[in-house]
């Protein structure tokens, strides 16, 4: 479930959810690399009047019954482990 959408923002079901990918610094970046497929927009919640509104997700993949994953390696991205000194 994705909670806290902005109402004005278009969910429609079917739609594609991806990571975002997300890079605010070189040293601040999503734990993921953009567009890895998450799954697709099931139902969404949407009550009138409302400031936010909430989507339910299918996962495009059920863990119990996979073989095969894609391990990437050499990504740059995610947060950086916090130093040891103060």
């Amino acid at each position: 479930m994705f909670d806290d959408i902005d109402a004005l923002r278009d969910v429609p079901v079917g739609a594609e959810v991806t990571t975002s990918g997300i890079e605010l610094s070189s040293a601040l970046r999503s734990a993921f690399p953009r567009g890895l497929s998450i799954g697709r927009v099931v139902t969404v919640s949407d009550p009138s009047g409302a400031v936010i509104k909430s989507a339910e997700v299918k996962p495009i993949l059920e863990l119990d019954s996979a073989r095969t994953l894609l391990v990437i390696l050499n990504y740059g991205g995610g947060l950086q482990l916090p130093s040891a000194a103060p």
